[in-house]
């Protein structure tokens, strides 16, 4: 004889309640940016370009940088300035970590997404060993103090966007594991990332692997044309 099997009728109820969650959840509508279409566009200043893309009367700008920490240690950081427009009648939930910057070309890679408020501590810890140093460096400490100010008032928050409203503010990566090496063998293909509402807004941008300036790595980004 089989045996029967035992029913529980609040497990049933959950199945069904996550069922019925996850068919309410639709995928996003993900809008790329590409030159030359409607919907996209290109403005350059002081040889940084700045690319702007909308779609359902919400509009993205993102101006894509390269910032050295310290030239002693050669930390360098990705810097995304996001300006998010809403235009719709409905708020829009910001959410920065949720904001992805992955290389795609050579290899598949993420650049980890940093805490403005904890990369902000850590620069203050590194003035700090900077001054306690035997090679004092003062200018070096400052500017990191400073820097570290910077970051905390213009850092892109955690907001709701209301109807008619604009934000605007800076996000910050980490290079990705071995990156020397990736940009050692020329060009660089990424693509960042950004969630506004039910939309996800994608930017590629490429490096031509020149290093400019006798920087060792990557300074300007381009928009992928």
């Amino acid at each position: 004889m089989r045996p029967k099997a035992s029913v529980f009728p609040g497990c049933v109820l959950v199945m069904l309640l996550v069922g019925t969650v996850s068919a309410q959840t639709p995928a996003p509508t993900v809008v790329r940016w590409q030159y030359g279409a409607s919907n996209s566009d290109l403005l350059v200043r002081n040889g940084l370009e700045t690319v702007m893309l909308g779609q359902d009367n919400l509009a993205v700008n993102i101006t894509l940088t390269v910032v050295r920490v310290s030239p002693s240690r050669q930390v360098v950081l990705q810097d995304a300035l996001v300006e998010v427009i809403n235009r719709t009648d409905q708020r829009v939930e910001l959410v920065p970590s949720r904001i992805t910057l992955d290389l795609v070309e050579p290899e598949l890679k993420l650049f980890p997404y940093l805490d403005p408020d904890k990369l902000a501590s850590n620069l203050r810890r590194m003035s700090h060993e900077d001054l306690m140093s035997d090679n004092a460096n003062i200018e070096f400490a400052e500017d990191k103090t400073s820097w570290a100010s910077d970051i905390e008032r213009s850092a892109f928050r955690e907001n709701t966007l209301l109807p008619n409203e604009s934000i605007s503010g800076h996000v910050f990566f980490a290079p990705p594991e071995h990156y020397a090496e990736d940009y050692g063998k020329g060009k660089l293909r990424i693509v960042l990332s950004v969630p506004v509402g039910d939309h996800l807004f994608k930017f590629p941008f490429w490096w031509d692997g020149n290093l400019v300036g006798g920087y060792g790595f990557p300074l300007w980004w381009k928009a992928k044309k």
